[in-house]
């Protein structure tokens, strides 16, 4: 632009005719140049830019909807001011121009000029709510029309996120405007006729924003329901509709019509789940209007019923129109009845679903009937389930007129309905429990048999094998069955029984006939199946009659008439005879079914008299030689079979035999368990190629395959015992077979074994509700109880020495010199001895017997070969993978049973070991690590037997020999690329070992020699490898890192070597210091230092760094010092980084020479005091590193540096007392490094307790408690900044409370003396731990229903005032559980408080045995010298729990119940300190209610102490022991104590 142009040309030339020049160009110039002065220039230019965007002219050689140009002109003058003066000009602007049109032509328009989209954004922010007046009903349509167009023809549109802030304001538009927009009922229509299915897709998109979808979806609402024109559309009435009629028919109504049709034309899975939002959006509608429905409906409707009434009219006509069950596919009926519950329990959740108003009680009736007809169809089960128990817990009188019809059907459902009928079941058996008809619920269990046919009801019925259900029966049973409804719930199922009995004909009609008798009602006439009927009634007797909690003599009579007619030996031999004759597969399944309900019933009898003591007649005889001739039939049901051999090793159990004094019986449990491992071993082939699961449920056995995981899971698991003290040898050796055999099928719920570690490991490998025959194996082995079985430890042991026998073929020539034999070796041999190796990694090491280690040890040497030939091999199946598995495997038992001096006389198997570890230097395995990490541990111990008998053995000599010439000649030919680091590191594992297992004037002169030899070659090796990854440490990749850390150790073991020959003439060939700078700039990257190598890289630094210390000054100690500060940083990524580096400082520290443990000390309180000078969170993280080094420096200091180590800890407690930020930190940038700060302090000061008390004097005893209270103290003058979230590696509260606590009690065990004289300040301090439990009070709001708390109302005022009570570290109102103190914390202060009355001695008493002059040392406690403080403690309890104590907070924390509870035992033993002098004084000193809660508190310690006399008088006095135990079995167990407690009550008096 000319600079001379005045303003006054420039307007010309803007607004006039000539198009000589562009004029865009020229106003984008005029607006940027700082020449032209013109008053209002960006409203005289933004009213030209947009009066050219309404009326283009004839500039137009380019359309300005589309010219990036204007709009970008116009953002940038719009975004030059303020908000608020923008909006006073441009107001004016808009006031003259019509821009809302040019915007609503521009919107489709994005998609093909992505370059306006940014500006476009701007102006429309701006220019909307200021133009929004004038918008026509067109626009304000479009701003709805728009976004579902373009996304439904586009679907990536969704992904941008400047297209949707327009979209998203565009409907924020619509929301304002659309109550005023003229013929709403016609465009309402026209929405529910054409776009309502593309509205459904489009706000169901995956790609779609969170803001988008609930603008979309609240749009939609509005437009249906939220104006008086789409409610009077819902509930329109036609003309012809009779007005006697509750409500129209959804036929004659346009909207549910229309709604009917959508579902038929669209996708029913894309419009059904949005019913449930229209119902909910329809009823809040309804609230907010003022529609009167008496003229709407024809019918009188009050203003109380009018929102019920309208959602009752709502479900009623979407049940009867669109949900009309009219689809043919299963997935929309699915689809259907899940909208069908969705909507019953929106309107429970709204509540207005009211059964007692007459149109909803109809919707209701007419929806269980649907609901009960759907039971039977999969796909709409789960879902007709809901519908029922939503209803159950409205009206339970809606269901129990069908609620038998209900049952009978459930009995029948498969077992994937468990779950879904748990629910209803347990709301059916609450609402009996509720109104005590518990009695009721039997008789409809009793009622539902009727409808039972098949043997899929006995084994999958959910009413009678669900455990859940069964549960929750048992405990109803117990607490709600009184005792004037048992006999008859008793005799109703015994008459049943007998009726079922003899309608089913299992035996002769004489003795069926006998059953019934003349008061034994009659049987229904309807039963399908008595036999079914049967067996599920004596499930049902067990669960009663397991579940009585009284048996009086009528019911002991009714227990009696059932042994004396079912449980007679004739009557089950007689089946049995039946069962073996039986012609027809019915006739065979009708029969094992009465033996299975016999046996039942018999089980549950026996179970009765063993708990009550009933002295019923015994039957005829014991059922066992019936129940074996049930064993041996081939063709029987699993159930029976499982059902006999259950009851089999019951009876077994139950002998004299099964004890561990008595000798093992060979008779009859051997004959139940050979059958049993008959069974298994028959079928145990298929159940392993079928990866059978099974449930659990022994009704529930569809094919053999299920019965061996049933019979495995049965031995292993509950019989065990019988199989140890009563099973023969043979069976337990088949035993053992077994248990080999199936570990080698992997787990089906977790990876492979891992085999570190495993003996130690606990608990159940499968969590899932099925499991296969392997898994009970691996959930076996674990087992400690399985362990301490002997006889089958020895029988295990000897099985997997016969089984690995055949390895011995291949050892009998030198087989690791032997390939080409091991090579014959199979695939699946290896697979079983393998299989034999990783069962024995769960042998605890103890239980190897001394004559089986040798030949387990020497055949894993033998099967390392083999696997090693197997993996070698050309047609080799053996991937590389698994084969190092395999490795593992072995290795790990030979580390565990072989002894390193029988190692190392196997020719070949040192070099052998190494050899076939190959690990990858990229990207290593876990395994691969653990594999080598187990060789190089059997390696070092082979290698310091290797140096303490080269001397005396000539073919240990040997042996050595050769290994160092092998290694040599490999060292030769390794190169950079191709490095075996396992070898390397094996040599650095044997000059290690004869370093430190032997002195160099020790060694036999000819190992010296290999030695040097072996040395010199490493150190060439070593120093060709240093131009390449040492100079400098440049490479970030795995394989240069892995490289650079093996070359790294080897240095530092060869300068250790060559301190351990003497030879100090060449040091190593560059400064271990000078690798400080590589190593920084590597951890200074963020993903570099995330890797693993990298810290792997910086221990070998540091470890280095340390071995040139010893043989140099002080010069290498500031470097080691760096080090560590720059490594430790890092720990929170690398926890392992931590414990790497002080195992390595440790080790090295008590080498170190007086001189340079002083210039260590001089050095790390040099960099405290500087650091604790500083806020910034840099120094703040130095500071802490700089506390756990001194912490290290003070533990393991070097003898006689106790001086320096006492002025190292003095300065370091100067430094936190110097420092501000224990107090809190200043700003949120500095939360995490204050976090990180305290936590290290109040370790280094816990660690110096716990392990240098003797350091402690006064001063530093003040020095503690001052920085304690400054940690616990809140904050005054500070602002509480709030951590969100616990990051990774970051100290939580409980870390930091946990180690103050602990500082207590060392103090209080450790320095008692020193303790009184500070007793002041530990009571403060104990005042402020108590303090900081507190929490926020968690109470439901007061809406019904509710699931808001207080703390989640909380506003910002209540969180500060909060906070303002307690330390800065603890969040009492964050989401995150971890930022907050719980009942674990309160458990570490209860242990504080209680180790206040321990006896103890002080730390001054002599280890000599004192003179008789002198007085014999006490153990005394703190109780007595501390009880003048306890009242204050005791106080600040009180006003904690009250929350007195500190009134800023308002009154909203307190201590949680939990807590209160872990408090409990060191409370009172604070009231047992002050006693009833100091109780009255502490009782006027409280309020109100203070004093209500501290009477609760005494009066629990005088409860406490009554119960510790009731337990004396238990353990001393014999005649309360003996009446006592004369009445623990009485059924009136209250008359029991009675009698002991007047005992007691008269040995108390006699005692005092």
């Amino acid at each position: 632009m000319d600079p001379g142009k005045s303003s006054e040309a420039f307007i010309k030339a803007l607004k006039g005719k000539d198009t000589s020049t562009s004029k865009i160009e020229l106003a984008t110039e005029g607006w940027h140049s700082e020449a032209l002065y013109l008053p209002g220039k960006h409203s005289v230019i933004a009213d030209w830019v947009i009066q050219s965007l309404c009326d283009p002219g004839s500039d137009s050689r380019l359309s300005p909807l589309t010219e990036a140009r204007h709009w970008q002109l116009l953002a940038d003058i719009i975004t030059s001011q303020d908000t608020k003066s923008t909006n006073s000009w441009l107001a004016t602007i808009l006031a003259r121009r019509t821009i809302l049109p040019v915007i609503s032509s521009t919107i489709p328009k994005l998609r093909s000029s992505p370059d306006i989209v940014a500006p476009f954004a701007i102006v429309y922010r701006h220019v909307l709510p200021l133009a929004l007046p004038k918008a026509t009903d067109e626009f304000v349509l479009n701003c709805f029309w728009a976004p579902l167009d373009n996304i439904s023809s586009d679907s990536t549109l969704a992904a941008d996120p400047l297209i949707n802030g327009i979209w998203t304001r565009g409907l924020e538009a619509f929301r304002s405007k659309f109550g005023q927009v003229k013929d709403k009922k016609r465009i309402i229509s026209a929405f529910l006729d054409e776009r309502l299915g593309k509205w459904a897709r489009v706000i169901q998109l995956a790609t779609l924003s969170d803001e988008l979808r609930v603008a979309l979806r609240t749009a939609g609402e509005i437009l249906l329901f939220g104006t008086t024109e789409g409610l009077l559309l819902v509930m329109e009435q036609p003309s012809d509709s009779p007005s006697t009629s509750a409500f129209p028919s959804s036929q004659s109504n346009h909207f549910f019509s229309s709604l009917k049709r959508s579902v038929e034309r669209d996708d029913t899975a894309v419009l059904l789940p949005l019913f449930p939002t229209f119902l909910q959006s329809f009823i809040k509608s309804v609230q907010r209007s003022h529609l009167d429905l008496s003229q709407i409906l024809n019918r009188d409707v009050t203003s109380e019923m009018r929102v019920r009434v309208a959602a009752t009219y709502f479900l009623t006509n979407c049940l009867s129109g669109p949900l009309a069950f009219s689809m043919s596919t299963s997935e929309s009926k699915r689809h259907i009845m899940e909208t069908r519950l969705g909507l019953f329990q929106a309107m429970t959740e709204e509540g207005y679903l009211d059964s007692e108003q007459s149109d909803a009680k109809v919707v209701l009736q007419s929806e269980i009937e649907f609901a009960i007809s759907g039971l039977q169809r999969d796909d709409a089960r789960d879902a007709c389930l809901e519908i029922l128990t939503t209803i159950l817990k409205q009206d339970f009188d809606l269901i129990n007129p069908v609620a038998s019809r209900i049952l009978g059907v459930l009995s029948r459902l498969p077992p994937s309905s468990f779950h879904s009928c748990d629910s209803f079941l347990s709301s059916l058996l609450g609402f009996h429990c509720k109104t005590r008809t518990i009695q009721v619920h039997i008789h409809g269990l009793v009622d539902c048999l009727a409808s039972t046919s098949g043997s899929v009801a006995v084994s999958c019925g959910p009413l009678f094998a669900s455990a859940e259900y069964a549960k929750e029966l048992h405990q109803a049973i117990r607490l709600f069955l009184t005792p004037s409804q048992i006999p008859h719930v008793v005799k109703t199922l015994t008459d049943t029984l007998k009726q079922l009995w003899g309608l089913a004909k299992l035996t002769d009609s004489a003795e069926s006939d006998e059953m019934v008798t003349d008061t034994t009602p009659a049987a229904p006439s309807d039963i399908a199946d008595p036999a079914t009927a049967l067996s599920l009634l004596t499930r049902l007797i067990d669960k009663v009659f397991s579940a009585i909690a009284m048996l009086d003599s009528t019911t002991q009579l009714y227990l009696q008439d059932l042994r004396v007619k079912f449980l007679k030996g004739d009557v089950l031999r007689q089946l049995v005879s039946q069962l073996e004759t039986a012609s027809t597969q019915e006739e065979s399944s009708r029969i094992q079914i009465g033996i299975r309900a016999i046996l039942q019933l018999g089980y549950c009898v026996d179970k009765l008299s063993k708990v009550w003591e009933l002295s019923l007649e015994p039957a005829d005889n014991e059922p066992q030689e019936s129940l074996t001739r049930v064993l041996e039939l081939k063709q029987v049901d699993p159930e029976l079979l499982l059902e006999a051999a259950t009851v089999m090793l019951n009876y077994v159990s139950s002998s004299p035999a099964t004890t561990a004094s008595s000798p093992p019986l060979s008779g009859s449990c051997g004959t139940v368990v050979s059958l049993l491992l008959d069974h298994v071993e028959q079928n145990i082939e298929a159940a392993i190629s079928n990866q059978t699961l099974w449930s659990g449920q022994a009704a529930y056995l569809p094919s053999p395959s299920h019965l061996v995981v049933a019979l495995v899971d049965l031995l292993l698991s509950r019989w065990l015992y019988v199989l140890e003290y009563s099973a023969p040898d043979e069976c337990l050796q088949r035993l053992g077979k077994l248990i080999i055999r199936l570990s080698e099928i992997p787990i089906t719920a977790l990876e492979p074994v891992e085999p570190t570690g495993v003996a130690a490991t606990s608990g159940t490998f499968n969590t899932r509700n099925q499991f296969n025959v392997a898994d009970v194996v691996w959930n076996t082995f674990p087992s400690g109880e399985f362990w301490e079985m002997r006889r089958l430890r020895v029988a295990l042991m000897s099985t997997v020495v016969e089984l690995t026998a055949e390895i011995d073929i291949f050892s009998s020539t030198p087989a690791l010199l032997n390939p080409q034999t091991l090579r014959l070796v199979s695939h699946d041999a290896l697979v079983k001895h393998v299989a034999c190796y990783r069962s024995m990694l769960y042998f605890p090491l103890e239980y190897f017997t001394r004559t089986s280690k040798p030949i387990i040890s020497a055949r894993a040497i033998t099967l390392d070969s083999m696997i090693t030939a197997a993996a070698t091999k050309a047609t080799s199946c053996l991937p590389e993978k698994e084969a190092v598995e395999w490795r593992l495997v072995v290795r790990t038992i030979i580390d565990r049973t072989m002894t390193p001096e029988a190692l190392v006389k196997f020719p070949g198997v040192l070099e052998h070991l190494v050899g076939t570890v190959c690990q990858p230097c990229v990207n290593p395995s876990s395994h691969h690590l653990e594999l080598e990490r187990v060789t190089l541990k059997i390696l070092s111990e082979a290698f310091s037997v290797l140096a303490m008998a080269t001397r005396d053995s000539d073919s240990v000599r040997h042996i050595f020999q050769n290994y160092v010439d092998v290694n040599v000649s490999a060292l030769k030919g390794f190169e950079v690329e191709a490095i075996n680091c396992t070898r390397v590191r094996s040599l650095f594992s044997l000059l290690d070992a004869f370093v430190q297992g032997t002195r160099y004037s020790g060694v036999d002169s000819g190992a010296r020699t290999l030695l040097d030899v072996l040395h010199k070659q490493l150190e060439t090796w070593l120093t060709a490898q240093l131009d390449q990854i040492l100079n400098p440490l440049s490479g970030e990749d795995d394989e240069t890192l892995t490289k650079a850390c093996i070359v790294i150790d080897g240095w530092r073991t060869s300068t250790k070597f060559r301190r351990w020959v003497g030879d100090f003439k060449d040091p190593i060939p560059f400064s271990a210091a000078d690798l400080l700078p590589s190593l920084s700039r590597l951890l200074g990257r963020p993903q570099v230092s995330q890797n693993p190598t990298v810290a792997t890289l910086g221990i070998a630094v540091f470890r280095l760094l340390l071995e040139v210390l010893q043989d140099s000054s002080n010069d290498g100690i500031e470097s080691a010092i760096a080090c560590f500060i720059l490594l430790y940083r890092f720990k929170s990524e690398n926890e392992e980084l931590s414990h790497q580096l002080m195992d390595s400082l440790s080790g090295s520290l008590r080498q170190w020479s007086a001189d340079q443990y002083s210039a260590a000390v001089g050095l790390v309180s040099d960099f405290s005091r500087l650091s604790s000078s500083e806020k910034t969170p840099a120094h703040c993280s130095n500071l802490g590193t700089l506390f756990h080094l001194s912490a290290v420096l003070i533990v393991d200091a070097p003898d006689g540096t106790g001086k320096h180590a006492h002025s190292l800890l003095q300065q370091s407690l100067l430094a936190m007392l110097r420092s501000s930020q224990l107090s809190g930190p200043t700003d949120a940038d500095s939360l995490e490094s204050c976090f990180v700060l305290v936590h290290e302090a109040t370790s280094f000061i816990q660690r110096v307790c716990n392990e240098k008390p003797s350091f402690l004097r006064d001063v530093e005893m003040g020095h503690i408690f001052t920085i304690l209270y400054r940690v616990l103290t809140p904050p005054s003058s500070t602002p509480s900044i709030i951590r969100s979230s616990s990051p990774s590696g970051i100290p939580t509260p409980s870390a930091i409370y946990s180690a103050i606590t602990n500082i207590l009690i060392n103090l209080v065990r450790n320095q008692r003396d020193l303790l009184r004289t500070h007793f002041p300040d530990f009571t403060q301090l104990l005042c402020l731990l108590l303090s900081s439990l507190k929490t926020v009070y968690d109470v439901p709001g007061t809406r019904p229903g509710s699931q808001d708390t207080w703390r989640s109302k909380l506003n910002n005022k209540s969180i500060e005032l909060i906070q303002s009570g307690l330390p800065w570290w603890v969040s009492a109102c964050g989401s995150d559980p971890s930022l907050k103190l719980n009942e674990k914390d309160a458990r570490q202060l209860n242990r504080l408080l209680m180790s206040l009355t321990t006896k103890t001695f002080g730390r001054d008493v002599p280890s000599r045995r004192p003179r008789a002059s002198e007085r014999t040392p006490k153990a005394e406690s703190l109780a007595s010298s501390f009880s003048n403080y306890a009242t204050f403690v005791l106080i600040a309890y009180v006003r904690t729990v009250t929350d007195s104590y500190h009134t800023r907070s308002g009154g909203l924390t307190t201590l949680s119940k939990s807590v209160r509870r872990e408090l409990d035992e060191g409370i009172s033993e604070l009231c047992g300190m002050i006693g009833e002098n100091r109780r009255d004084w502490v009782y006027q000193s409280l309020t109100s209610d203070g004093r209500g809660l501290f009477k609760t508190v005494w009066a629990r310690v005088i409860d406490l102490l009554s119960l510790a006399i009731v337990h004396y008088a238990f353990l001393f006095d014999p005649s309360v022991q003996r009446l006592y135990a004369a009445h623990h079995h009485d059924p009136h167990h209250l008359e029991a104590v009675i009698l002991a407690v007047d005992a007691i009550s008269a040995w108390m008096i006699q005692l005092t």
